[in-house]
């Protein structure tokens, strides 16, 4: 029946949501970090020689410049920060949780101890679980680049994703006390330099360089001429500053805002400024449609029955065929007929699978006793199972695959138990 509402709530007051720790920098820590790195270290070189020459003028202006590229920096990534958060939250993961016998759809981050979920292909596992009743192939690449088959009273993590099989499964662990937390605190010991920074550090070596050289040309032949050493230095840092790319950073950041705010727009999260250069040098983009470039909400366009059969009959198979706890798929055929099924059971269910390209169930008339199996699937599939229909299935399938539409094979057996 899995917990009650009263349960989970305690549960997630003991023990926290389901979220796993982020490596948060306080926005002062971040604006601080604004006064370090090459060019704040020329402008800091800069203020130390005028103050040692006592140029108070010259000192407050370079500290006011330092301070305001600091800032205006600053306030383009917290901008940028302050944008994409809602968006963060907005997109939080979801998943199916059992609570007092109804199956409802919750945010992960509301997973407790305790919590019955169904797992099936495709499922990225919310928290760590222990199986139920059955098998699933695991891809755990994120943790340790392995895929393993687990059967019941074994432990699938957090992070892992469900190649094939369905079960249901208990969570065992939320949040802090995963496993995939000793994973993330390794990750976040990582630093990683993007090629934006790499490319903006290459620039300023190169020009602070060739600046150098020339500074010091001048200052050799200012201070070869009788000038006082200070002054010859101070003109020196004058050059210097001229010559060094003080607001390069400035502008680059500000244009690569303007670009994460117009990505925001179309919710998208951008995690940091440099991913938008980063987007912006790839070739190819693989992932997976379902859910991420579509709406994962499939609907019936309509039926297609052979031989004698009706549509109604067509869909009555469908849906023998499907589970009431499966996915989108499922629950859209379920959801388009009316027939009555009190007096049908599913005895046997083969989920899905890539290598089996379809699902069956064995299903018994508990009125007369007969026992017959349904399938659906790819249609190429269903209809090697069945015999020579191959030339009028094929055309139908390439008509409607020319209209976009997804196409579903549909089967039965007769008393013989021939398809």
């Amino acid at each position: 029946e899995g917990l009650s509402l009263y349960d989970a709530n305690s549960r997630l007051s003991r023990d926290g949501p389901n979220l796993l720790p982020e490596k948060a920098t306080s926005p002062f820590a971040r604006f601080l970090s604004h006064f370090w790195g090459p060019i704040p270290w020329v402008i800091w070189t800069a203020m130390v020689i005028e103050l040692a020459n006592l140029d108070w003028l010259d000192l407050i202006i370079l500290a006011s410049v330092l301070v305001l590229n600091s800032f205006i920096s600053w306030y383009q990534e917290d901008s940028v920060f302050k944008l994409t958060k809602p968006l963060k939250e907005k997109l939080a993961p979801e998943t199916w949780v059992k609570r007092e016998g109804n199956w409802l759809r919750a945010e992960a981050k509301q997973l407790v101890i305790g919590d019955r979920i169904p797992l099936k292909p495709g499922n990225v596992v919310p928290a760590d679980c222990i199986l139920g009743p059955g098998s699933v192939e695991i891809d755990q690449s994120l943790l340790n680049k392995e895929l393993v088959t687990k059967y019941e009273g074994e432990v699938v993590f957090q992070g892992s994703i469900v190649r094939k099989g369905e079960l249901e499964a208990i969570v065992s662990a939320t949040g802090t006390r995963t496993f995939f937390r000793k994973t993330l605190e390794n990750l976040n010991e990582v630093t990683y330099t993007g090629n934006f920074q790499k490319v903006l550090l290459k620039i300023t070596a190169f020009v602070v360089a060739a600046s150098s050289v020339l500074v010091l040309v001048i200052f050799i032949v200012v201070l070869s001429k009788g000038n006082n050493f200070l002054e010859s230095l101070s003109i020196c840092v004058a050059v210097f500053i001229a010559c060094a790319p003080i607001d390069m950073k400035i502008v680059c950041t500000a244009t690569l805002a303007v670009g994460t705010k117009l990505l925001a727009a179309k919710q998208a999260v951008v995690k940091n400024l440099d991913s938008i250069e980063q987007l912006a040098r790839m070739e190819v983009l693989c992932l997976n449609k379902t859910g991420t470039l579509s709406k994962d909400l499939p609907t019936v366009q309509g039926c297609w029955p052979l031989l004698n059969y009706t549509q109604e009959d067509l869909l009555f198979t469908a849906k023998l065929a499907s589970k009431t706890t499966g996915n989108s798929l499922d629950k859209c055929i379920i959801e388009s007929t009316q027939s009555n099924f009190d007096y049908f059971e599913q005895e046997e269910f083969i989920d899905f699978s890539p290598d089996s390209k379809r699902t069956e169930a064995t299903v018994r008339n508990t009125t007369s006793g007969e026992t017959f199996k349904c399938t659906k699937g790819a249609p190429q599939v269903v209809l090697a199972l069945c015999g020579d229909l191959e030339e009028e299935v094929s055309n139908l399938v390439d008509s409607l695959a020319a209209k976009g539409l997804r196409t579903l094979g549909v089967a039965k057996t007769d008393s013989d138990g021939v398809w």
